[in-house]
Protein backbone atom coordinates (compact mmCIF):
# COMPACT_ATOMS: atom_id res chain seq x y z
CA UNK A 1 0.00 0.00 0.00
CA UNK A 2 2.84 2.40 0.78
CA UNK A 3 4.44 1.62 -2.56
CA UNK A 4 1.22 2.21 -4.52
CA UNK A 5 0.64 5.40 -2.57
CA UNK A 6 4.13 6.60 -3.53
CA UNK A 7 3.35 6.16 -7.22
CA UNK A 8 4.08 2.51 -8.02
CA UNK A 9 1.95 0.96 -10.78
CA UNK A 10 2.15 -2.67 -9.65
CA UNK A 11 3.81 -5.04 -7.22
CA UNK A 12 4.72 -8.69 -6.92
CA UNK A 13 4.30 -10.40 -3.60
CA UNK A 14 6.91 -12.75 -2.20
CA UNK A 15 7.58 -15.49 -2.92
CA UNK A 16 7.26 -15.00 -6.67
CA UNK A 17 8.35 -16.90 -9.77
CA UNK A 18 10.64 -15.26 -12.37
CA UNK A 19 8.09 -15.82 -15.14
CA UNK A 20 5.51 -13.91 -13.11
CA UNK A 21 7.91 -10.99 -12.64
CA UNK A 22 8.74 -10.86 -16.36
CA UNK A 23 5.03 -11.02 -17.25
CA UNK A 24 4.27 -8.11 -14.91
CA UNK A 25 7.11 -6.03 -16.37
CA UNK A 26 5.98 -6.77 -19.93
CA UNK A 27 2.43 -5.71 -19.03
CA UNK A 28 3.65 -2.38 -17.68
CA UNK A 29 5.77 -1.78 -20.77
CA UNK A 30 2.76 -2.46 -23.00
CA UNK A 31 0.66 -0.06 -20.94
CA UNK A 32 3.36 2.59 -21.23
CA UNK A 33 3.56 2.11 -25.00
CA UNK A 34 -0.23 2.41 -25.24
CA UNK A 35 -0.18 5.61 -23.16
CA UNK A 36 2.51 7.07 -25.43
CA UNK A 37 0.42 6.32 -28.51
CA UNK A 38 -2.66 7.86 -26.93
CA UNK A 39 -0.71 11.00 -26.03
CA UNK A 40 0.59 11.27 -29.59
CA UNK A 41 -2.93 10.88 -31.03
CA UNK A 42 -4.21 13.65 -28.79
CA UNK A 43 -1.26 15.86 -29.75
CA UNK A 44 -2.12 15.33 -33.42
CA UNK A 45 -5.77 16.14 -32.70
CA UNK A 46 -4.69 19.39 -31.04
CA UNK A 47 -2.45 20.20 -33.98
CA UNK A 48 -5.39 19.55 -36.30
CA UNK A 49 -7.49 22.04 -34.33
CA UNK A 50 -4.74 24.64 -34.59
CA UNK A 51 -4.19 24.16 -38.32
CA UNK A 52 -7.94 24.34 -38.96
CA UNK A 53 -7.98 27.67 -37.17
CA UNK A 54 -4.96 28.86 -39.13
CA UNK A 55 -6.60 27.92 -42.43
CA UNK A 56 -9.75 29.78 -41.42
CA UNK A 57 -7.91 32.94 -40.31
CA UNK A 58 -5.48 33.04 -43.25
CA UNK A 59 -8.23 32.87 -45.86
CA UNK A 60 -9.12 36.59 -45.86
CA UNK A 61 -5.59 38.03 -46.10
CA UNK A 62 -4.68 35.40 -48.69
CA UNK A 63 -7.69 36.34 -50.81
CA UNK A 64 -6.75 39.99 -50.51
CA UNK A 65 -3.22 39.20 -51.63
CA UNK A 66 -4.29 37.10 -54.62
CA UNK A 67 -7.01 39.54 -55.71
CA UNK A 68 -4.50 42.41 -55.74
CA UNK A 69 -1.91 40.70 -57.92
CA UNK A 70 -3.83 40.71 -61.23
CA UNK A 71 -4.83 44.41 -61.24
CA UNK A 72 -1.33 45.36 -60.10
CA UNK A 73 0.21 43.39 -62.97
CA UNK A 74 -2.15 45.08 -65.43
CA UNK A 75 -1.31 48.52 -64.08
CA UNK A 76 2.42 47.93 -64.31
CA UNK A 77 2.16 46.45 -67.81
CA UNK A 78 0.19 49.45 -69.09
CA UNK A 79 2.27 52.03 -67.27
CA UNK A 80 -0.86 53.02 -65.34
CA UNK A 81 -1.65 55.15 -62.33
CA UNK A 82 1.22 55.11 -59.83
CA UNK A 83 -1.11 56.02 -56.96
CA UNK A 84 -3.38 53.05 -57.67
CA UNK A 85 -0.36 50.76 -57.93
CA UNK A 86 0.93 52.06 -54.60
CA UNK A 87 -2.45 51.34 -53.00
CA UNK A 88 -2.40 47.77 -54.28
CA UNK A 89 1.15 47.32 -52.98
CA UNK A 90 -0.03 48.47 -49.56
CA UNK A 91 -2.78 45.84 -49.66
CA UNK A 92 -0.21 43.18 -50.58
CA UNK A 93 2.12 44.26 -47.80
CA UNK A 94 -0.65 44.28 -45.18
CA UNK A 95 -1.88 40.84 -46.27
CA UNK A 96 1.64 39.42 -46.19
CA UNK A 97 2.26 40.81 -42.71
CA UNK A 98 -1.01 39.35 -41.49
CA UNK A 99 -0.16 35.90 -42.85
CA UNK A 100 3.32 36.11 -41.31
CA UNK A 101 1.83 37.07 -37.94
CA UNK A 102 -0.61 34.14 -38.06
CA UNK A 103 2.16 31.69 -38.96
CA UNK A 104 4.43 32.94 -36.16
CA UNK A 105 1.56 32.79 -33.65
CA UNK A 106 0.80 29.19 -34.60
CA UNK A 107 4.44 28.12 -34.42
CA UNK A 108 4.97 29.87 -31.09
CA UNK A 109 1.86 28.31 -29.59
CA UNK A 110 2.43 24.75 -30.76
CA UNK A 111 6.23 24.58 -30.57
CA UNK A 112 7.14 21.67 -28.26
CA UNK A 113 9.87 22.02 -25.66
CA UNK A 114 11.48 19.55 -23.31
CA UNK A 115 12.83 22.11 -20.90
CA UNK A 116 11.13 23.90 -18.06
CA UNK A 117 11.11 27.66 -18.04
CA UNK A 118 9.22 30.57 -16.54
CA UNK A 119 5.83 30.56 -18.25
CA UNK A 120 3.67 33.68 -18.44
CA UNK A 121 0.26 32.10 -17.87
CA UNK A 122 -1.73 35.21 -18.81
CA UNK A 123 0.15 35.45 -22.11
CA UNK A 124 -0.52 31.74 -22.70
CA UNK A 125 -4.24 32.27 -22.12
CA UNK A 126 -4.26 35.22 -24.52
CA UNK A 127 -2.48 33.08 -27.10
CA UNK A 128 -5.17 30.44 -26.70
CA UNK A 129 -7.92 33.00 -27.27
CA UNK A 130 -6.16 34.18 -30.42
CA UNK A 131 -5.81 30.74 -31.97
CA UNK A 132 -9.42 29.91 -31.02
CA UNK A 133 -10.88 33.19 -32.31
CA UNK A 134 -12.11 31.45 -35.47
CA UNK A 135 -14.20 29.08 -33.35
CA UNK A 136 -15.60 31.72 -30.98
CA UNK A 137 -19.13 32.66 -32.00
CA UNK A 138 -19.99 36.39 -32.12
CA UNK A 139 -22.62 35.61 -29.49
CA UNK A 140 -19.98 34.46 -26.98
CA UNK A 141 -18.62 37.15 -24.69
CA UNK A 142 -15.08 36.69 -23.39
CA UNK A 143 -14.28 37.98 -19.91
CA UNK A 144 -10.77 38.28 -18.52
CA UNK A 145 -10.15 38.42 -14.78
CA UNK A 146 -6.37 38.24 -14.52
CA UNK A 147 -5.90 38.97 -10.83
CA UNK A 148 -2.45 37.34 -10.78
CA UNK A 149 0.32 37.68 -13.33
CA UNK A 150 2.92 35.49 -11.66
CA UNK A 151 4.94 33.09 -13.80
CA UNK A 152 5.16 29.35 -13.12
CA UNK A 153 7.92 26.91 -13.89
CA UNK A 154 6.80 24.56 -16.63
CA UNK A 155 6.67 23.47 -20.25
CA UNK A 156 4.92 26.22 -22.20
CA UNK A 157 3.80 23.98 -25.07
CA UNK A 158 2.27 21.37 -22.75
CA UNK A 159 0.40 23.97 -20.70
CA UNK A 160 -0.86 25.57 -23.91
CA UNK A 161 -2.44 22.22 -24.76
CA UNK A 162 -4.29 22.30 -21.43
CA UNK A 163 -5.70 25.80 -22.02
CA UNK A 164 -6.63 24.94 -25.60
CA UNK A 165 -8.54 21.86 -24.48
CA UNK A 166 -10.41 23.69 -21.71
CA UNK A 167 -11.36 26.64 -23.92
CA UNK A 168 -12.43 24.32 -26.74
CA UNK A 169 -14.65 22.35 -24.34
CA UNK A 170 -16.17 25.58 -22.99
CA UNK A 171 -16.99 26.86 -26.48
CA UNK A 172 -18.56 23.55 -27.42
CA UNK A 173 -20.70 23.60 -24.27
CA UNK A 174 -22.03 27.10 -25.05
CA UNK A 175 -22.45 26.63 -28.80
CA UNK A 176 -23.62 30.04 -30.12
CA UNK A 177 -24.20 32.24 -27.04
CA UNK A 178 -22.83 32.59 -23.54
CA UNK A 179 -19.93 33.93 -21.52
CA UNK A 180 -16.43 32.51 -21.40
CA UNK A 181 -14.49 33.71 -18.37
CA UNK A 182 -10.75 33.24 -17.85
CA UNK A 183 -9.48 33.95 -14.37
CA UNK A 184 -6.10 33.82 -12.64
CA UNK A 185 -5.55 34.25 -8.92
CA UNK A 186 -3.13 33.24 -6.18
CA UNK A 187 -4.19 30.94 -3.37
CA UNK A 188 -1.43 30.29 -0.88
CA UNK A 189 1.58 29.00 -2.80
CA UNK A 190 -0.47 28.09 -5.90
CA UNK A 191 -1.50 29.92 -9.03
CA UNK A 192 -5.11 29.11 -9.94
CA UNK A 193 -6.35 29.27 -13.53
CA UNK A 194 -10.13 28.97 -13.86
CA UNK A 195 -11.99 28.53 -17.16
CA UNK A 196 -15.73 29.09 -16.74
CA UNK A 197 -18.54 28.79 -19.26
CA UNK A 198 -22.28 29.38 -19.11
CA UNK A 199 -23.05 26.33 -21.20
CA UNK A 200 -25.18 23.27 -20.69
CA UNK A 201 -23.26 22.02 -17.66
CA UNK A 202 -22.40 18.44 -16.76
CA UNK A 203 -24.78 15.86 -15.31
CA UNK A 204 -23.76 14.94 -11.72
CA UNK A 205 -23.37 11.26 -12.63
CA UNK A 206 -20.72 12.17 -15.21
CA UNK A 207 -18.52 14.32 -12.95
CA UNK A 208 -16.71 11.38 -11.39
CA UNK A 209 -15.75 10.00 -14.81
CA UNK A 210 -14.59 13.15 -16.62
CA UNK A 211 -10.89 12.40 -16.33
CA UNK A 212 -11.14 8.74 -17.25
CA UNK A 213 -9.61 7.79 -20.62
CA UNK A 214 -12.06 7.66 -23.54
CA UNK A 215 -14.96 8.99 -21.46
CA UNK A 216 -16.92 11.62 -23.38
CA UNK A 217 -20.36 13.19 -23.19
CA UNK A 218 -20.22 14.25 -26.85
CA UNK A 219 -21.87 12.39 -29.67
CA UNK A 220 -19.90 9.63 -31.41
CA UNK A 221 -17.23 11.02 -33.69
CA UNK A 222 -17.08 14.46 -32.02
CA UNK A 223 -14.20 13.74 -29.67
CA UNK A 224 -11.63 11.19 -28.56
CA UNK A 225 -12.47 11.32 -24.85
CA UNK A 226 -8.77 11.85 -24.13
CA UNK A 227 -8.44 15.62 -23.90
CA UNK A 228 -9.24 16.01 -20.20
CA UNK A 229 -7.32 12.85 -19.30
CA UNK A 230 -4.11 14.11 -20.88
CA UNK A 231 -4.68 17.68 -19.67
CA UNK A 232 -4.91 16.39 -16.11
CA UNK A 233 -1.79 14.30 -16.68
CA UNK A 234 0.10 17.40 -17.84
CA UNK A 235 -1.06 19.34 -14.78
CA UNK A 236 -0.02 16.51 -12.44
CA UNK A 237 3.35 16.40 -14.18
CA UNK A 238 3.77 20.06 -13.23
CA UNK A 239 3.08 19.26 -9.57
CA UNK A 240 -0.45 20.64 -9.74
CA UNK A 241 -4.03 19.41 -9.75
CA UNK A 242 -7.26 19.96 -11.66
CA UNK A 243 -10.76 20.34 -10.25
CA UNK A 244 -14.19 20.77 -11.83
CA UNK A 245 -17.49 22.16 -10.59
CA UNK A 246 -20.63 22.20 -12.66
CA UNK A 247 -24.34 22.80 -12.45
CA UNK A 248 -26.47 21.25 -15.14
CA UNK A 249 -28.06 23.91 -17.31
CA UNK A 250 -25.92 26.74 -15.87
CA UNK A 251 -22.33 26.00 -16.81
CA UNK A 252 -19.03 24.60 -15.61
CA UNK A 253 -15.72 25.75 -14.14
CA UNK A 254 -12.47 23.87 -14.63
CA UNK A 255 -9.77 25.04 -12.21
CA UNK A 256 -6.07 24.28 -12.59
CA UNK A 257 -3.82 24.68 -9.53
CA UNK A 258 -0.12 25.09 -10.31
CA UNK A 259 2.65 25.51 -7.73
CA UNK A 260 4.37 28.87 -7.90
CA UNK A 261 7.61 27.13 -6.93
CA UNK A 262 8.15 23.56 -8.05
CA UNK A 263 9.71 21.45 -5.31
CA UNK A 264 12.49 19.00 -6.09
CA UNK A 265 10.29 16.03 -5.19
CA UNK A 266 7.65 17.20 -7.68
CA UNK A 267 10.00 17.32 -10.66
CA UNK A 268 8.94 15.22 -13.61
CA UNK A 269 10.58 11.84 -13.99
CA UNK A 270 11.36 11.26 -17.65
CA UNK A 271 11.12 7.63 -18.75
CA UNK A 272 13.52 6.05 -21.24
CA UNK A 273 12.33 5.07 -24.71
CA UNK A 274 9.90 2.13 -24.68
CA UNK A 275 11.61 -1.25 -24.80
CA UNK A 276 10.39 -4.80 -24.76
CA UNK A 277 11.21 -6.98 -21.78
CA UNK A 278 12.83 -10.33 -22.38
CA UNK A 279 13.22 -13.33 -20.16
Amino acid sequence: LNGLGAGANDYVGKPFRPRELVARVETQLRLRDAAARVAENERLATLGLLTTGFAHEVRNPLNGLLNSLTPLRELLAAGGDITAADTLLSVLEEAGERIHYLAESLLGFARPTDRREAVDICASLEGTLKVMAWKTSPGVRVERAYQAREHVLGEAGALNQVWLNLVDNALRAMRETGTLRLETRVEGDELVVAVTDTGEGIHPRHLAHLFQPFFSTRRAGEGTGLGLTLSRRIVLRHGGRMEVSSEEGRGSTFSVFLPLRLRADQAEVRLPAPARASA
